[in-house]
């Protein structure tokens, strides 16, 4: 949406190239007016911006089950592309950005979760105050938990940061997130994969109307919890309402996109 191609965000651009350079304990790629700031110890991402502008998604890949163990971050060139590898030996196994000329930026990563969990996958954060408009293609208008999938329809919606109840994103093609220091696109390339965004708080007297949720602000799930209701724990309301079994390797590739300030509708 708003200008930004997300139909293919890793065509080649004419004439642009990609730096890198690194500085301490940072790696720094360069596209035209986008900079991506990577953790040389952990391989995390520090800073996406566009010209300064960009929302402060920080902090991962961070796995949410075990701990990460990055054992080597490697700066590597690939085509018109420079690429950060990262590679661990805990559940998250391997890691890679790539910055293309065109500005978008590519994560890609493999993950072996243990199972069962209550969700599973990797996360970022992000200051929820941050983001004052967000926009989807996808399952909406409301969020959704592992047992209640029904209802609500595949289309384009859009809810302000104070409309959207925090929560997992189902279907999810594409999403942008806007505010005042800038926006995020994101684009999806795999449909089986949740999108949590801002988990929600849960009132002190919800009784078994809660779920664990992910420690991140934003995070890309293969699995995502149930909900309990009034009366009832989430694991004694049958088949749909279990912890999930992992099925071995999970892989993932998410496109990330950062814009100057939009008009926020």
């Amino acid at each position: 949406g708003d200008g930004v191609d997300i139909a293919s965000p890793g065509a080649p651009v004419r004439g642009a190239q990609v730096a890198a350079e690194e500085i301490g304990e940072r790696i720094i790629l360069t596209a035209g007016s986008t900079e991506v700031e990577i953790d040389r110890r952990t391989g995390h991402l520090l800073r996406l911006d566009r010209g300064g502008d960009g929302l402060p998604l920080a902090g991962g890949p961070l796995p949410t089950g075990r701990r990460a163990d990055p054992h080597s971050v490697r700066l590597l060139s690939e085509e018109d592309s420079r690429v950060v590898e990262v590679r661990d030996a805990g559940e998250l196994q391997v890691a890679r950005w790539r910055l293309f000329p065109s500005g978008w930026l590519n994560l890609s990563y493999f993950y072996s979760p243990r199972g069962p969990a209550d969700f599973f996958g990797v996360t970022f954060d992000l200051a929820s105050e941050s983001v004052e408009s967000l926009r989807w293609l996808g399952d909406g208008p409301w969020p959704r938990w592992k047992n209640r999938m029904r209802g609500g329809s595949f289309d384009l919606w859009q809810q302000t940061g104070e409309e959207f109840p925090g929560g997992f994103l189902s279907e999810v093609r594409w999403l942008r997130l806007a505010g005042s220091g800038g926006a995020l696109t994101l684009v999806l390339e795999d449909d089986d994969l949740f999108v949590g965004l801002f988990p929600p708080p849960f009132p002190a007297d919800a009784r078994n109307v809660v779920a664990p949720l992910p420690s991140g602000d934003v995070s890309f799930l293969h699995a995502i919890p149930a909900i309990g209701t009034k009366f009832k724990r989430a694991e004694e309301l049958g088949p749909s309402s279990q912890r999930t079994e992992s099925r071995g390797l999970y892989s993932a590739s998410i496109w990330l996109f950062a814009e100057g300030s939009p008009e926020v509708p």
